[in-house]
């Protein structure tokens, strides 16, 4: 069983882990996938270019939106990912 997304906690979490960035947005546009806007280019590529992101024992997988790849799975198929053992 799929577990649903509290959107509320994800804002709140994203907006933590982030720093803040000015007028977040966060918007369900398919089955468990969202849409993060930001008002500026520069909290995106720090947060694109960041760490991998955990949200209640689940990958946040981020890819920048691209025009006519809006609700398309096989975007977020493969993520990377270290392994420490």
């Amino acid at each position: 069983m799929k577990k649903k997304t509290n959107y509320t906690w994800v804002w709140i979490v994203t907006n933590h882990l982030w720093n803040y960035p000015r007028k977040l947005e966060v918007v369900e546009i398919g089955s468990n996938i969202s849409q993060f806007t930001f008002m500026d280019e520069v909290h995106l590529l720090r947060v694109l270019g960041g760490k991998l992101y955990l949200i209640d024992n689940q990958i946040l997988n981020l890819k920048r939106w691209k025009i006519g790849k809006d609700k398309d799975p096989y975007i977020f198929i493969i993520t990377p990912l270290w392994v420490h053992i």
